[in-house]
């Protein structure tokens, strides 16, 4: 099964849509760029810039590198359980953030936030399978 999560520019926002996403183990989760310049990496201590480790213990950490031809993809798939928090190395700053929760919420990243943004909380993206950025935000 393979779900897909988008990157996006719209006007001054840069975000992960949708923002928030459930699968189950086993699943391949294609990121995909509409525009600019970006990547998709998982907070784990000493990956790309993170500080700190917001994926579950055992779980293979990612970075796609940053990618910027329109259309281009990058593949993880996740096969262990809990919560993971993710962000774009360009765009950290400015709260490029998203989340996936496998099979049920857990890890270090349960109960708070990203350093570097806000995304849904881990119940939430269980109960709706997914949440785009837009119905988070507004």
């Amino acid at each position: 099964m393979r779900t897909r999560s988008r990157w996006r520019r719209g006007g001054s926002e840069y975000y992960f849509d949708p923002i928030g996403l459930f699968v189950e183990s086993g699943t391949t989760v294609t990121f995909r760029i509409e525009s600019g310049s970006h990547s998709s990496t998982a907070y784990q201590e000493g990956n790309g810039p993170a500080e700190v480790t917001r994926i579950p213990e055992g779980a293979e950490a990612w970075d796609s590198g940053t990618v910027s031809e329109e259309g281009a993809t990058f593949e993880h798939t996740f096969e262990t359980a809990g919560t993971y928090d993710y962000f774009c190395i360009p765009h950290k700053s400015l709260g490029m953030v998203g989340r996936i929760v496998v099979d049920e919420p857990g890890g270090p990243a349960e109960g708070s936030m990203p350093p570097d943004g806000e995304v849904p909380d881990s119940q939430t993206i269980v109960d709706q399978e997914a949440v785009s950025y837009d119905e988070f935000s507004g």
